[in-house]
């Protein structure tokens, strides 16, 4: 039994050794977690004007609470986060919501292609949202709403832009962004 307690200590204390050493290098390698307000998003949802046909996919999706919301509006929702233990929460809050509708990924935005999705949602620090751009350009649809928290894509036009609560938003439209 001694060796039981053993193996299981030693194994928590790996667990969390990992744990720790993955939140310092996150934010090396990507965006820190830095998750959207409530309040920011509803405001983004209202900037997107989010319908039930749409489908939905937030790009570095965190705790994966922009997704669970727009599974409750749309007809598909879809999260994107790179971050194992932010999506294994998002995947338990999936789970207890009990929605069909709604997928977390645990991988790199760059691997997913966005070309069956109607709304993107992007909270990035404005060093990625240049690379986006081009991946957005080329995946893309005609029409695809594009929307952004706190950073503009440089380059392109936004559609809608809002200030509220000392943040601001950005509407993009594939096809109009130019």
């Amino acid at each position: 039994m001694d060796i039981f307690i053993i193996i299981v200590q030693v194994s928590c204390l790996l667990l969390l050794a990992l744990i720790f050493v993955y939140w310092l290098i996150a934010p090396i390698i990507s965006a820190p977690f830095h998750p959207s307000s409530t309040k920011d998003v509803l405001e983004m949802f209202d900037l997107a004007r989010l319908s039930r046909k749409d489908r939905f996919i937030d790009l570095g999706s965190g705790d994966g609470r922009a997704a669970l919301a727009a599974s409750r509006v749309c007809e598909y929702a879809e999260g994107i986060e790179h971050n194992p233990f932010l999506t294994i929460f998002a995947r338990f809050m999936a789970l207890i919501s009990a929605n069909g509708k709604l997928k977390f990924r645990n991988t790199s935005f760059w691997r997913v292609n966005v070309a069956k999705f109607d709304v993107v949602f992007v909270y990035l620090l404005p060093g990625q949202m240049k690379q986006l751009a081009g991946k957005l350009e080329e995946e893309a649809a005609p029409g695809t709403r594009v929307v952004t928290n706190s950073f503009s894509i440089p380059g392109w036009k936004a559609v809608e832009a809002r200030n509220s609560g000392g943040k601001r938003y950005f509407l993009y439209e594939l096809g109009k962004h130019k």
